[in-house]
């Protein structure tokens, strides 16, 4: 059998695991933190848009494809406090299914040790969702809970997360889909991380490392497991390889490694990831891939504030000791 029939056939009679990647949008963190964690929103006093487009499974037909349109600044009303605000615009399509939504972000950073410069940040989202599927195409195959329509609803949701932070470590907490509503289309559920990560320089190389790991757990003890190394060169280039792995025994185990390369040389920054599979879909598919574009306009004096995914708050925020 061919695989293009293969995934309508899986999303007739698996329809509820299909739809259950509730957060598909989430597997773009690497190149956007804050789909994770509101409260890593705007903490670099810059404003930023950005664009992400990402293609899953390529050779396979009606596979995950999802885009994503982010906003975010921070408002530094003095040196040890700054308020962040975030918009991020999304759509996923997933064979029959779709979801379009929006997140509205808050963010408040402040300093509680001048000493060590470590920070607090706190962020809350709220969100609308629309989901939908398309049954249109089902009406050959006889299931009764297949009704030849188009279902769809509409659902608020919100989250919050707080991270601590400096200059060499971060670790953060962060909870979504909080409401965890129920749905007409599957059951809902509320869905946790956990991060935290370091940084080493190398000065005389002006090379940053940057290991760090992501425990996802959701309401029903499923658990995902990503480990991520990032490599920085001269605050312009950078790499990461990372590891994801599904740690749910009651599930079929699923593991991939990504590479994300990057390059941000002034205004506008530049990243592609290659996420590839080392389960036995990989036999049928190219892989996936995610691409972004950046722009960003930082206040007069704050030169390169950027270092892919967290460095902190700019130590150009510090007030005198």
């Amino acid at each position: 059998m061919r695989i293009k029939f293969v995934v309508p056939l899986l999303i007739i009679f698996l329809k509820i695991q299909l739809i259950a990647q509730e957060l598909p949008i989430y597997q773009q963190y690497l190149l956007n933190p804050n789909l994770i964690n509101p409260a890593i929103t705007g903490s670099k006093g810059c404003t930023y848009l950005q664009v992400t487009d990402r293609h899953q499974w390529i050779g396979i037909s009606d596979a995950p494809v999802s885009q994503i349109i982010s906003i975010q600044k921070g408002f530094a009303n003095d040196a040890d406090k700054i308020h962040g605000m975030g918009l991020n615009l999304y759509r996923d399509a997933n064979g029959a299914s779709q979801q379009i939504g929006g997140d509205l972000i808050y963010a408040y950073h402040f300093l509680i040790s001048r000493k060590q410069d470590i920070k607090i940040s706190l962020g809350l989202s709220v969100s609308v969702l629309r989901k939908s599927i398309n049954e249109t195409d089902f009406t050959q195959v006889y299931d009764p809970i297949i009704g030849g329509i188009t279902n769809s609803e509409i659902l608020p949701e919100a989250g919050a997360g707080i991270l601590v932070h400096n200059e060499n470590f971060f670790a953060g907490l962060s909870a979504l889909k909080m409401l965890s509503l129920t749905e007409n289309l599957q059951p809902a559920e509320r869905h946790f991380y956990l991060h935290s990560g370091l940084t080493f320089e190398n000065e005389r190389a002006t090379v940053l490392y940057k290991p760090s790991a992501l425990l996802k757990i959701t309401e029903s003890l499923n658990k995902q497991i990503d480990i991520n190394f990032n490599t920085i060169f001269s605050d312009k280039w950078w790499f990461t390889l990372s590891y994801r792995s599904d740690l749910s025994s009651s599930r079929w185990q699923s593991m991939s490694v990504i590479s994300v390369f990057g390059i941000d040389p002034g205004s506008f920054s530049f990243a592609y990831a290659f996420d590839l599979g080392l389960s036995n879909i990989q036999l049928y598919n190219f892989g996936s891939h995610e691409f972004m574009i950046r722009y960003k306009i930082c206040p007069s004096g704050l030169k390169n504030p950027d270092c892919p995914t967290y460095k902190g708050l700019d130590k150009r925020y510090k007030t005198r000791r």
